[in-house]
């Protein structure tokens, strides 16, 4: 253990005891545990009055004889302070920044889908098409899907047939025919013909909201295979500077 950065490597098995009973019996046997900052302060104090710290140096600390002084030399720790705030640092930055691209995916696939609906209500006595936002179509809905447009919701074609692009989807460039009975999702585009379909699925449970979803809980999960190397990184972390880990 360094007890001017506080930086300690221990192995021990997670089954039989934990980081905090670790810490705990270090500091039951007198040594407390400092962050960083203070192997800074430490280390400029050392710098400017040796001589105080002079009487704590071990007798097997090198001395300036050679240099025409028998003061012993006081050691520092400026390198390893900032070494562990700039790696700490480092690695946070590249997460911002990862996470900042993985929001602006999710920006660009929410952008796909269209921001109103045209459907069929009964309006005094006589069905209608309407053009309401895509929040308050329900499933049951019939919705009019004209060439051109976005498909807003997911569905069943109930009447009508048309080619569908649905690239966005399934990578494929070319359009999918599509007839009575066929599946149509949300965010895909109609290409030739007009087509009536049922709102089967709106909102959160379209195919879009969850390939949405899965992306955002992917920006915050980690590998499998790499769980473990993640946790005994934090778990050196902590050890090493307590007060950036956190």
């Amino acid at each position: 253990m360094n007890l001017a950065t506080s930086r300690a490597t221990v192995e021990y098995d997670p089954d039989a005891t934990t980081v905090r009973d670790l810490m705990s019996r270090v500091k039951d046997i007198g040594y407390g545990t400092i962050g960083t900052g203070a192997a800074y302060i430490y280390s400029v104090a050392a710098t400017l009055f040796p001589q105080v710290f002079a009487g704590t140096i071990g007798a097997g600390t090198a001395s300036m004889s050679g240099m025409g002084t028998d003061q012993k030399m006081v050691p520092v720790y400026f390198e390893a302070a900032s070494v562990i705030i700039a790696l700490i640092l480092l690695g946070r930055l590249l997460e911002a920044r990862a996470k900042g691209q993985t929001g602006e995916a999710i920006r660009g696939l929410l952008r796909l889908q269209p921001k109103t609906a045209r459907v069929i209500r009964t309006t005094e006595g006589s069905e209608r098409e309407q053009d309401i936002p895509v929040e308050e179509v329900i499933p049951g809905d019939i919705v009019v899907l004209r060439p051109g447009e976005k498909v807003p919701v997911d569905g069943t074609i109930t009447e009508g047939a048309s080619a569908i692009d649905e690239s966005m989807l399934t990578g494929e460039s070319l359009p999918v025919e599509k007839s009575k009975g066929d599946a149509v999702f949300a965010a895909t585009i109609n290409k030739t013909g007009s087509v009536q379909f049922e709102a089967t699925k709106v909102g959160r449970d379209t195919a879009l909201q969850q390939i949405v979803r899965m992306v955002q809980d992917a920006q915050g999960a980690t590998c499998p295979r790499f769980r473990p190397l993640q946790s005994n990184s934090r778990r050196r972390s902590r050890a090493s500077s307590p007060s950036l880990a956190e």
